[in-house]
């Protein structure tokens, strides 16, 4: 069994704790700092206990479609089954709006976020890990700046594949 990181786990429990908590009704100036930084916290945490060695990069795209895709899918349908039956949405408005505050938003944006990542690792010149990782956030700026949103909260992505590649830069000085 891996060793666990017990400040870690702390930290993602008292995490889990306010996201719940965030999603009463407390007053909005508390949500949205309790939002400001509960999911960051997840994606920084998945890149720090990540190990970017252990799989080629196809065994880690099969992987993680097998621990994270299959499931959101599945999830997927059972949701869109129940919405088409009482009619609160249509097929296509689900297709193109995505979640719109389900459960499960971010499971895309991870997926992604840890995709690209593992690709990132595959550059070895840190000049141009680098052109990348300032890349993505051009990207993520201009998709803000412009407030340009895609479906499913996509536009997540380069944001979260950022604080994948911070928790892993902060994993290498903390031990």
């Amino acid at each position: 069994m891996p060793h666990r990181i017990q400040w870690l786990d702390i930290a993602k429990g008292i995490t889990i704790l306010l996201m719940v908590i965030g999603h009463t009704s407390i007053p909005q100036f508390v949500s949205n700092f309790i939002w400001a930084f509960h999911m960051p916290l997840f994606f920084i945490a998945s890149g720090f206990i990540t190990d970017w060695n252990k799989d080629s990069f196809l065994a880690f795209c099969s992987r993680k479609l097998t621990t994270l895709g299959i499931p959101f899918v599945i999830y997927s349908i059972i949701v869109l089954a129940v919405e088409l039956l009482i009619g609160e949405n249509t097929f296509i408005h689900w297709i193109t709006k995505g979640w719109e505050g389900y459960a499960l938003w971010f499971i895309p944006i991870l997926f992604f976020a840890l995709i690209f990542t593992k690709a990132l690792f595959l550059v070895r010149q840190n000049v141009y890990r680098n052109c990348c990782i300032l890349t993505f956030l051009a990207i993520g700026y201009l998709l803000s700046f412009f407030k340009i949103e895609l479906p499913w909260t996509l536009s997540s992505i380069p944001y979260a594949f950022c604080m994948v590649v911070f928790g892993n830069e902060f994993k290498k000085y903390s031990n």
